[in-house]
């Protein structure tokens, strides 16, 4: 789960054009705390909703299922990749 989390990150930061995305999470637990759902919070952070940036990772998944290397390609991820 961890490793997925790292790369849906990467994902909103790299795929999405979100640069600040990591600090945006606290915004995301702070609206949490003040009574917005989950959906609501990453909603009104991130301008997308939870579903639709799942739906786009999903479908990326699926596009590059024979290629994982193609799933990192022009993320700070690539450069976990072996040499």
């Amino acid at each position: 789960m961890e490793c997925l989390g790292l790369y849906f990150v990467a994902f909103l930061r790299d795929r999405k054009g979100i640069s600040n995305a990591v600090p945006m999470m606290g915004r995301v637990f702070e609206l949490t705390g003040q009574g917005e759902t989950y959906e609501q919070a990453f909603k009104h952070t991130y301008g997308i909703s939870v579903k639709q940036a799942v739906s786009e990772v999903v479908d990326l998944f699926r596009r590059t299922s024979t290629n994982p290397v193609e799933r990192v390609k022009g993320t700070q991820l690539e450069t976990f990749l072996p040499r």
